[in-house]
């Protein structure tokens, strides 16, 4: 009998807009069925203006509604602290894979019930699963409590221990772009993957590989059965789930974010696209920051900026706030004259090895910023 497997991944701050968050849900209510497995590939709690105001306690009501199976940590995961996550963890219903992360040369929260793979049994059929997270990311705050290991080599010492007799094996992944090197491990039916954002229902050397892109617009649902095949639903598709849609609008009332601070007459972009070069929604964001720290000039990376629905109409401080979803510092310095420049940021975002004679991949990008 075929087993389903749904997946969700990179949600973010998907929870800060209740009709989408709703729609996800019913999505994963209407396709589940008692041969169903319901995969997080990561980015689940954060980056997010709820995640933000709670540490990340907001996530609870979603993961009731939902009920995964399993999940593994993304990056974003860690953004309210370790500590925090493992508050996620010890109170959510799934159990958390990770091959790759260790603490005091333990697996990471082995106390909470992580582990490396699992196994589960779904109908006549037993699956085999394991998890792996993007070392790469993974900042100095979570780096300085926690080892990040290579996730492929992780991954294949981490099959190596499941059992011989599992009829399909599945990697849950947010490694992003190291997903087609674990497609190509061998005894790998499937990779469930996230953290690239990108939208991917393909196959690498005959094992397919799913992609569901970001803020739960997409639902994955993978067959394994003699064959396997993955297709990608829009959540637009579905009614939204109002009660889970309803938590979310109360929570931000309660918290005091639907409180209106302005008008605006003309939609302001906050897609991808609008986060380069300048742009409306970049100048708010960085003119905020100006004036939070009193400076004649501020600069920000544009990647702080987070997609979400266009500000128009009335604006709340909940999509003030959602804007750039990080608790960061402010930094301030003094330049006098000509003696300082903000130019074109020439430093790689991201710079991640691959192997098989595929060159790494880097990400540049122009820094925003105003001044007076």
């Amino acid at each position: 009998m075929p087993v389903q497997v749904l997946q969700y991944s990179d949600i973010e701050n998907a929870t800060d807009d209740p009709e989408r968050i709703g729609r996800l849900t019913r999505a994963i209510q209407k396709r589940r069925d008692e041969d169903t497995l319901v995969c997080g590939t990561g980015d689940t709690t954060a980056p997010g203006l709820l995640s933000m105001e709670t540490d990340a306690e907001h996530i609870g009501p979603l993961f009731e509604a939902i009920q995964p199976d399993f999940s593994v940590p993304g990056n974003h995961d860690f953004d309210n602290g370790v500590d925090a996550f493992r508050d996620v963890v010890a109170d959510s219903p799934q159990r958390w894979l990770v091959a790759n992360l260790h603490e005091d040369n333990r697996p990471f929260a082995h106390d909470l019930g992580v582990r490396e793979t699992a196994t589960v049994r779904v109908g006549t059929e037993r699956i085999g699963l394991a998890g792996v997270t993007d070392p790469v990311t993974l900042g100095d705050y979570v780096t300085r409590e926690l080892t990040v290991g290579d996730p492929v080599a992780a991954a294949e010492a981490a099959l190596s221990d499941l059992p011989v007799d599992c009829d399909h094996v599945v990697v849950l992944s947010h490694a992003g772009g190291r997903d087609d090197e674990l497609a190509n491990l061998d005894g790998v039916d499937l990779v469930l993957g996230g953290h690239e954002h990108d939208r991917r229902a393909g196959s690498v050397a005959g094992t397919p590989v799913a992609h569901p892109g970001e803020r739960g617009e997409r639902l994955t649902e993978a067959t394994l059965g003699d064959e396997v095949t993955v297709t990608l639903h829009d959540v637009a598709d579905y009614p939204v789930a109002e009660e889970i849609a309803a938590t979310y609008r109360e929570l931000f009332a309660e918290l005091g974010l639907d409180e209106t601070v302005t008008r605006v007459e003309d939609s302001i972009g906050r897609e991808r696209a609008d986060r380069y070069p300048e742009t409306p929604i970049g100048n708010f964001v960085v003119d905020a920051v100006r004036w939070a720290a009193g400076a004649d000039v501020a600069v920000v990376h544009p990647l702080m900026l987070r997609s979400g629905p266009p500000l128009s109409g009335a604006v709340s401080v909940g999509d003030v706030r959602s804007t750039a979803p990080f608790d960061n510092d402010i930094h301030s310095t003094q330049r006098r004259g000509t003696s300082g420049a903000v130019r074109e940021s020439r430093i790689p975002r991201l710079s991640r090895p691959r192997r098989g004679g595929v060159r790494p991949r880097q990400r540049r990008g122009p820094l925003v910023a105003t001044g007076r």
